[in-house]
């Protein structure tokens, strides 16, 4: 939605009983899955970043802008 890189880093095994599965992952700016890790066993993820397809996806889906244009009539409605 905002044209960022995100990551999701999960811890795996036990911990004060309780479960923890892993499976961290990351995507690029468009939401495609770069890289995720081994679910159930530790595994270290990584990605090249390549900041200009942080630009191209925002020109793409420039969501931020729309929100922006009309930011005056949502905090209006929602008397923010």
């Amino acid at each position: 939605e905002h044209g960022v890189y995100a990551a999701s880093a999960n811890m795996t095994g036990f911990e004060g009983g309780k479960g923890l599965v892993g499976g961290s992952v990351i995507y690029d700016p468009t939401g495609e899955r770069l890289a995720m890790g081994d679910v159930m066993e530790e595994h270290m993820v990584v990605a090249d970043v390549d900041f200009e397809k942080i630009r191209t996806a925002r020109a793409k889906m420039p969501l931020l802008a729309d929100l922006q244009a009309s930011w005056d009539t949502i905090s209006r409605i929602a008397k923010i």
